[in-house]
């Protein structure tokens, strides 16, 4: 019988193993708590690799009411403070890779675009003299996402905080505010990438955003493209640009990026999901 009062840590650690366990949650069975399934969340594990049914862990219980949660998990055998000692450098440090949709789970990407399109500030995300493509939608969108990812990995802006539970980057998109629009990711326990997305949120806003504030002092930063403000501006005393076309797109034809022969010209390409 467990007679600890609703809220409180257990006095000592339990040993058990996962018996359920999904994308977000599972399930401990306990000997020394038998008949009871207790809920623990697999973010709550800061560990690599990700618990698997059948793993033995060890963990604090507590009570709410009539439910039991397991917090400060660990493996067996393993002290719960070298569980952040354990964790993958991959999974801790700055992306290995300037590949978006490598490092981290998107989830059904469409739909992730639609989300990140509805919380910014409108904008048109598809091309002006192309029917859109419901396979393939806000190609715009999509282009600007994987390529400020690029950037802020180039720059080491992608953050990872100290327990490794979480990582984040600035999208440099604002919601009709103004105010910043972050993605938020946790690691991934399916797959080869390390992280899924979470969300997309605006700081201290929700869950996902009440994450952000907790867990990264400071916020992720912008990306940065400019060292001189003079770079932004044209000094119009000088008479009106003229484009040497040919230069452009004849002489610097290698400067642009090879598509797959069966998409369009300027139509990015989304991977088949």
């Amino acid at each position: 019988m467990v007679n600890e009062r609703a809220g409180t840590d257990a006095p000592d650690r339990k040993g058990g193993k996962v018996d359920r366990i999904g994308n977000d949650f599972g399930f401990i069975a306990s000997d020394q708590v038998p008949g009871q399934a207790i809920y623990f969340k697999t973010s709550w594990f800061r560990g690599n690799p990700a618990l698997r049914k059948g793993d033995a862990v060890t963990f604090e219980l507590k009570t709410f009411g009539d439910r039991l949660q397991a917090h400060n998990l660990a493996r067996s055998g393993q002290e719960p403070d070298e569980v952040l000692l354990a964790a993958s450098p991959a999974v801790r440090g700055t992306p290995a890779t300037e590949r978006l949709l490598d490092w981290a789970y998107m989830g059904y990407v469409p739909r992730a675009l639609a989300d990140l399109a509805n919380l910014a500030l409108r904008e048109r995300w598809e091309f002006k003299d192309t029917a859109p493509d419901p396979d393939r939608p806000q190609p715009i969108l999509y282009s600007y996402v994987l390529q400020t990812f690029g950037r802020l990995v180039l720059e080491e802006k992608v953050l990872v905080n100290r327990h490794a539970s979480f990582a984040a980057f600035n999208t440099g998109l604002v919601d009709p505010r103004y105010e910043p629009i972050y993605a938020l990711f946790v690691p991934s326990t399916q797959g080869r990438s390390p992280w899924r997305l979470s969300s997309f949120c605006i700081a201290g806003e929700g869950p996902d955003g009440q994450n952000m504030v907790r867990h990264f002092n400071p916020l992720p930063p912008l990306a940065h493209y400019f060292d001189q403000p003079a770079d932004l501006l044209y000094d119009t005393r000088v008479g009106k640009p003229e484009m040497d076309w040919r230069h452009v797109v004849i002489d610097r034809i290698d400067r642009y990026p090879k598509c797959p022969a069966s998409a369009e010209i300027g139509v990015p390409h989304l991977p088949e999901m």
